[in-house]
């Protein structure tokens, strides 16, 4: 079975010298593949993903199984990485007065050293939690707006030019729709504010409400302390105490409260009738 890369590799048979076109039919059909699976692709494209993923060099792995992203190899930081390297390099950042920070900027280097200090997984369910954060960015924006002068930027611009040079699903940094282009300068004594307040606040939704970084507890009837076990003499079999809840008389390890559904093969329930 052909390994499945997790990033295109299409710059990389641009390099082998692959047409354009079969370039760009590679760099489609693998984020297809990517986001929904090969299952409703015809067979002459998946036969196509075959005949490029084997052209293309293998990569090392270092060890069994393939190598897992990094945090800064994730698709949401990379986002923001993205529109931050847009802000650092415009004519907008580059003209302001020494001592002088855009609060853009400035807002999207405190939310991905958040990230590198909390380290969540950045998967799905993490990434659909983190659309939480855009009315928060919004809000703390719209008060820092009130502490200096305000600036105009097209937030939609680099990401329509990167459009142009390859396939993406990144979404815009402000929502769909939004063309407010109001892009705050502080000085250096706001900046300093503004960035404590980007901490907190978005330090306190990103803890709250990303599931990777959340310790779900198990539901009371399945909490097991080992001080409820007792071991008995004969190998392999334990005795469960009253005070967990479980079958007292079930007496194998792991316990199986069937509920009826199947018989346990224990001794003790087999005696029992159960």
């Amino acid at each position: 079975m052909v390994a499945k890369d997790e990033i295109s590799r299409a710059d990389e048979l641009q390099a082998l010298g692959w047409a354009p076109d079969d370039v760009r039919r590679y760099a489609e059909l693998w984020d297809y593949r990517h986001r929904w699976g090969a299952i409703n692709l015809e067979p002459e494209d998946r036969a196509f993903l075959r005949r490029a993923e084997a052209a293309l060099p293998k990569r090392p792995t270092g060890g069994k199984g393939s190598a897992k992203k990094t945090l800064q190899e994730k698709s949401h930081y990379r986002w923001l990485a993205f529109h931050l390297e847009a802000m650092r390099s415009s004519a907008q950042e580059q003209g302001l007065a020494e001592g002088e920070r855009g609060a853009w900027p400035t807002l999207l280097e405190e939310e991905l050293r958040l990230l590198e200090e909390l380290q969540p997984v950045l998967g799905l369910p993490d990434t659909l939690k983190a659309r939480d954060l855009v009315p928060l960015r919004e809000q703390l924006i719209a008060a820092a707006s009130t502490e200096g002068r305000n600036l105009a930027f097209d937030f939609n611009a680099p990401l329509e030019e990167l459009r142009q040079r390859e396939r993406t699903s990144w979404k815009p940094l402000r929502g769909e729709g939004n063309t407010d282009s109001t892009y705050p300068v502080l000085d250096a004594e706001a900046t300093s504010r503004f960035r404590a307040r980007v901490a907190e606040t978005l330090g306190g939704q990103i803890r709250a409400t990303f599931p990777s970084l959340q310790a779900y507890p198990l539901p009371q009837h399945r909490r097991m302390h080992l001080s409820a076990w007792r071991p008995l003499r004969r190998s392999g079999l334990w005795s469960l105490r009253a005070t967990t809840g479980w079958p007292a008389r079930c007496r194998r390890w792991p316990p199986r409260p069937w509920a009826g559904r199947r018989r346990c093969s224990c001794p003790a329930s087999r005696a029992a009738g159960r």
